[in-house]
């Protein structure tokens, strides 16, 4: 069966193929708005001089294949649309309902062939330009409000631009599932595009920006929070020394603060000890510094002062296997000399850094074994002694913890 038009007549026939002679089957007279059968499978349709063809009042097929009563153009008045059908079941439909919106369906092996020239495919009734747009040029498919580019899909690759917010009620999924596929959503910004990437071989999920390969923070496939590179952060191992070790000479005096509160006030060559251990969270093999904080015991009011402290300290690494750990060091000293200015005031509080390990070969639950003692600075000796409250440890966090009680 072939439908073409008669370029003589001007009339829309249907052509059969009967014993390899094609015969004139149907033919519609497309001036006069007449039907006639040849006698092959054709339903006789009313026609009328101001609408044409009138849509029969019950369900039936107008065309069908020879010889296949079900596959063919079906009228669906119930639902009033046409229905192109394949072994009866629907293939592509065309409704049109009161308000004269047009639809389409898409099935198995149909397909809506795009114009060869820029065109608009489909447009809202009296806004010609909102609707849907074939770009010819770009291949693309574009969604227009009042002839403004909203969504583009591009045909040759499949991306698709959203120029407005997407709202879904369903789950979003991205990627086929396909082995060894890195799997990325990009937020492009004015300054900074940052990416979500799945990394399959890595099992973990990135966020960076820039397409940073280095400083990125990850998500493992247990959970587990990852910073890399400079997105790594800090925090600090708080060591109080009111209840710190006191020795029996050169130990600081225990004094009046503020209030009723007090605190240790050093003099040259007192100490105290300390003991701690590195937090889970820590960065193996990062540097470890060393600071003080405290606050003066009187005014500054005679030129500039300065105090000088030092630390001594071991640290040797555990091994919860057999709970035999390494051997502890001989010590390591650091120290730092601070200048007070002239006029500053009592009890002002003071940050001392007084050095930085950078040996790199510990682990978390290494033991820290300190002594911090002040000792003579190189000018004008600050008089009396000063309050010290506590000693930090700067440490570089790249986990939140340990994925493990013993494991890093």
């Amino acid at each position: 069966m072939k439908p073409l038009i008669n370029p003589y007549t001007g009339d829309l026939q249907k052509i059969v193929d009967r014993s390899s002679d094609w015969y004139i089957d149907a033919n519609i007279d497309l001036l006069t708005n007449t039907i006639s059968n040849g006698g092959g499978n054709f339903t006789s349709l009313e026609t009328s001089s101001t609408n044409g063809l009138i849509i029969p009042s019950s369900n039936t097929y107008v065309f069908t294949r020879n010889g296949d009563a079900d596959t063919g153009v079906y009228f669906n008045v119930t639902s009033e649309r046409i229905e192109v059908h394949r072994d009866g079941n629907v293939r592509a439909a065309v409704s049109a309902q009161s308000s004269q919106t047009y639809s389409f369906l898409a099935a198995a092996s149909v397909a809506l062939l795009v114009p060869a020239t820029s065109n608009y495919v489909f447009a809202l009734t009296g806004t010609p330009t909102s609707g849907m747009y074939y770009n010819a040029s770009t291949m693309d498919v574009e969604f227009h409000a009042a002839g403004v580019t909203k969504h583009t899909l591009d045909l040759n690759n499949g991306d698709y631009t959203a120029g407005r917010d997407i709202t879904s009620t369903r789950n979003i999924i991205v990627g086929s599932g396909a082995a060894g596929v890195d799997n990325t959503i990009t937020f492009n910004g004015e300054t900074n595009d940052y990416q979500l990437i799945n990394m399959e071989d890595e099992s973990e999920l990135r966020l960076s920006a820039n397409a940073d390969a280095t400083n990125y923070l990850a998500v493992e496939a247990d959970g587990t929070i990852e910073f890399n590179g400079t997105s790594t952060v800090w925090n600090d191992i708080v060591l109080p020394l009111d209840s710190a070790k006191v020795p029996a000479a050169n130990a600081p005096n225990w004094e009046s603060f503020v209030g009723n509160l007090n605190a240790y006030a050093y003099e040259v060559n007192d100490y105290q000890e300390f003991t701690s251990e590195l937090l889970h969270g820590y960065k193996t093999g990062s540097d470890l510094e060393f600071h003080i904080h405290g606050a003066l015991n009187a005014a500054l009011a005679g030129g500039d002062e300065t105090v000088k402290f030092e630390i001594e300290y071991s640290i040797a690494d555990m091994d919860p296997s057999d709970g035999l750990g390494d051997v502890f060091p001989a010590t390591t000293t650091i120290n730092s000399e601070f200048t007070v200015p002239n006029g500053t005031a009592d009890l002002t509080n003071i940050y001392i850094s007084i050095g930085t390990d950078s040996t790199g070969s510990f682990g978390m639950g290494a033991t820290i074994k300190g002594r911090l003692r002040r000792i003579a600075s190189s000018g004008t000796d600050l008089v009396g002694d000063i309050f010290v409250t506590q000693v930090g440890i700067h440490y570089e966090i790249d986990t939140v913890g340990s994925r493990q009680i013993t494991t890093k």
